[in-house]
């Protein structure tokens, strides 16, 4: 098993099937060597090779964007890890939806953005406000500071609630 862990300075072999891949109550990624190391919150996972070589090379970064570990193969995760990589995987692959907005607040001058989204609850962080595009078309682009786009394609099919946060924040 050529799995790497980065966590430390000199890297260390990983047995992919005792990876935990889970999400905390937020929403986000946590991934944990084994059930005894302590684990790294809000991490992102992405395919070095997401056209050629589907299932290999999984990178799994944390929120500053370091490398934490590669795996090989998703065949190599316990079944439990690898239902939350693919269900991530699938996210990703296409822009998710909002389909309601929990909260919009401002801590050191990055929106937190706590919503509801076909996928699931997540809580993203936008940076710049040119990163949330109102289209000609009435439809709402966010990129969070990842680079994952989430869409709100008709505002008027959201909540009263999510469309006052949504005016009172941004319009």
């Amino acid at each position: 098993m050529n799995t790497k862990d980065s966590n430390h300075e000199k890297q260390q072999e990983v047995d992919p099937s005792m990876i935990q891949i889970s999400r905390n109550e937020r929403g986000q990624l946590v991934y944990r060597r084994d059930k005894n190391t302590s684990p790294v919150e809000n991490v992102r996972l992405s395919k070095c090779f997401p056209r050629s070589l589907r299932n290999q090379y999984i990178s799994i970064r944390d929120s500053e964007g370091q490398e934490v570990c590669l795996v090989r193969t998703m065949d190599d995760f316990s079944p439990a890890t690898r239902r939350v990589v693919e269900e991530e995987f699938r996210c990703q692959e296409f822009i998710p939806q909002i389909t309601s907005i929990d909260s919009i607040v401002e801590e050191f001058d990055v929106m937190i953005w706590k919503i509801q989204t076909d996928c699931g609850p997540i809580e993203i962080q936008v940076k710049d406000p040119d990163d949330v595009r109102r289209l000609d078309n009435g439809t709402i682009l966010i990129k969070d500071y990842a680079g994952s786009i989430f869409e709100i394609a008709d505002v008027t099919r959201l909540d009263p609630k999510s469309r006052r946060i949504l005016d009172q924040r941004l319009f």
